[in-house]
This record gives C-alpha cells, structure tokens and sequence, in this order.
C-alpha cells in the first residue's frame, strides 16, 4: 500500500484528528479533493461562529472554547473518511492569518476522544478587510472492521485553540467519504521523515563499511 493512501484507524472508540489549513484556496472543496462525496455538513449557527469570534485570543480559556460538532452515518465498506473545516471570514489588519484547531472521531456508543494541540499558519499576507477563505482538513482516516460493525454512528468534534488576525463570517462543517487528491503537510512531513531515517541509515552504515576498510 502506498504510504499516502494508508489512513488512520480508529482505536478504543476515538480517534485524534490534526486539523491543517492550506496557505490560500481560492475555492470549497471539490468532489474529488478530501473525498469522493460528501455525505455530511452543517454551518455553524450566527450564535456559534459569535462564540468563535468572542474567545479571548491569541489563546481561548480551555473552558471556554466553543465546541463545534457533527454527527454521520460510516462504514470500514466505505473508508476512507475526511473531516473539513470551510471558514469564510476577514483580515482585521493588514498581514498573516491564523487559525489553531483541536479535533477528535469517535462512535457515538463510544468513549471520549483524546485531543491533540495543532497550529497552521497562512503565510499569504492580506490587507485589512479583505475576504479570507479558509480550508482546514484532518488526515484521511478509515473505520475499524473489526469493530462492532451494528454502530454505524459516528461524531466528529472541534474546538479553537488559538486565532490570530481572523473574524469568522461562516464556517461549516464537512464529512467525505473516498479517497481524495489532497493531503495535508503532516503527511508529507511523515513521508520526508522516513526518507531521511533511510538517508541516515544508509550514510552510517557507509561510514562504517569505510571505516573496517581503512583499518585493513
């Protein structure tokens, strides 16, 4: 199996999920991008996304992040699945953009996922009050078969962690099912690491060898 087409299991009931935002897209996701179909959305109620913007920055109380949500029907017959984030907003001031996000899957029948701290910068620079599109996506992750398969139920969640030189407009949330043509960076910083592990492996191995022959 090819390294970018291996997704994340769910394990014990949750699954942790790292949220990564692209520089600057200049559209929503597309059939074909984070999956083949979407099978789940919701947008955010005027009421949540005012909680998003209220959150006191640049880092929200812990207690007090607004927790975002939603719940889809899946199955393994159908992995992989992808979690998005479309935020739609505006630069408050003139330069970068931010958006820090915490997220986890788990069965509804199940136990409580376990977050993880995550953070993607837009390097773009904008000026004040200019439109901001914004698309976030946890890696591809796939069902467990082995897992009780009569619980097809399945909720994700989110929470802000952290916003920097962003108000929220929209944002909403989605679900897709098949595999999909984007990747997030972490995968590609996971397949540069194991070269470079290969690359480390091979060069100590050389210096070795050339080391023994030296000393004949």
């Amino acid at each position: 199996m090819n390294i970018l087409q291996k997704t994340q299991v769910l394990l014990f009931g949750g699954l942790i999920l790292v949220l990564t935002a692209c520089a600057k897209v200049s559209h929503e996701p597309k059939p074909g991008e984070y999956g083949q179909q979407l099978i789940g959305s919701y947008d955010l109620t005027l009421e949540e996304i005012e909680a998003l913007n209220n959150t006191t920055m640049p880092k929200p109380d812990i207690d007090k992040r607004p927790k975002l949500s939603i719940g889809y029907e899946a199955t393994a017959a159908n992995n992989p699945y992808r979690f998005v984030m479309v935020a739609r907003g505006y630069a408050i001031a003139d330069g970068e953009v931010e958006l820090r996000f915490i997220g986890g899957t788990e069965r509804m029948s199940g136990n409580g996922y376990h977050p993880e701290a995550f953070r993607e910068d837009d390097t773009h620079n904008y000026k004040a009050n200019e439109p901001v599109l914004l698309v976030l996506a946890s890696d591809p992750f796939s069902v467990d078969a082995t897992q009780d398969t009569s619980d097809s139920s399945f909720a994700t969640h989110a929470e802000i962690t952290e916003r920097s030189n962003f108000q929220f407009q929209s944002v909403q949330l989605q679900v897709w099912e098949g595999k999909g043509s984007k990747y997030s960076w972490t995968r590609y910083l996971a397949i540069m690491a194991i070269f470079l592990s290969i690359f480390i492996f091979i060069l100590t191995r050389t210096n070795l060898i050339a080391d023994v022959l030296s000393r004949k």
